[in-house]
């Protein structure tokens, strides 16, 4: 089970549509090098996990949305 792309985007709202399309196809996640590498700065991932938008998988891999990760996601 993928996670639903309506989740996806409201949980990826203000992403650059590159990170958006890459975290749908890798079911919600992306690398924190690829957040940098797409313009995203360090201050704007620590924000998204603090106010709890995404979750820490492990270090350097956030899925971009909260609630359980999905098998595809881990």
């Amino acid at each position: 089970m993928s996670v639903p792309a309506v989740i996806l985007m409201t949980m990826a709202t203000g992403l650059p549509d590159e990170l958006r399309e890459l975290a749908h196809a890798q079911s919600g996640a992306l690398t924190r090098g690829q957040a940098l590498g797409g313009g995203l700065t360090r201050p704007t991932i620590r924000f998204q996990l603090e106010q709890g938008r995404w979750q820490r998988l492990q270090t350097g891999v956030y899925a971009l949305y909260s609630g359980p990760p999905t098998r595809l996601t881990v």
